[in-house]
């Protein structure tokens, strides 16, 4: 109702009617977009430190669940769904170049960010599986951590194999055949 007062104090929520929705952007609020494409371009914004940068990018990769109102249309609204479809596009380019970053940024850790590395190069390719780049930088993580795992087996048996040979000089491990 026109001139009703709100119990709660002003709202930024939208009002319209059929034709028209309106929103108060000068009233708080967090969206969820904003705060995506913030973080996303404050993570590449020159002069920020490394840790920071990818805080920002890993808090922009949370916030982006898939495209723009997924599974929301409307009918009869060709300008509306030509919105849509440009925003979703430009929003999934932003979300591609931030998990491109992030891969990125992990593989120059080395050890340290191959499973975080694995994780966002898994996530470019659910939502772009043609990105060729992404399956090779997925590839490298993979074998690093496969070569890591190999390279403590090998240490993990030869440590047994000293305790094994120690117990057994010492007479505290019988050998049974």
């Amino acid at each position: 109702r026109p001139g009703a007062r709100d119990p709660f104090g002003p709202s930024p929520l939208p009002d319209g009617d059929r034709q028209a929705v309106s929103f108060d952007g000068n009233l708080p609020y967090w969206l969820d977009v904003a705060a995506f494409e913030t973080l996303a371009q404050g993570a590449s914004r020159p002069g920020r430190s490394g840790q920071a940068n990818i805080e920002d990018l890993e808090q922009a990769i949370e916030l982006y669940r898939g495209d723009l109102l997924e599974g929301f249309y409307v009918r009869q609204a060709p300008a509306f769904e030509d919105w849509l479809r440009a925003q979703r596009t430009r929003l999934r380019e932003l979300a591609v170049q931030v998990l491109h970053a992030a891969i990125t940024h992990h593989a120059s850790r080395g050890e340290a960010g191959h499973a975080a590395g694995i994780r966002y190069a898994t996530r470019l390719l659910s939502l772009e599986p043609w990105r060729e780049g992404a399956h090779r930088q997925l590839g490298e993580a993979v074998v690093e951590v496969v070569r890591r795992h190999a390279v403590l087996r090998l240490r993990l048996d030869q440590i047994e194999q000293r305790l094994r040979a120690t117990l057994e000089a010492r007479g505290l491990l019988s050998v049974r055949q």
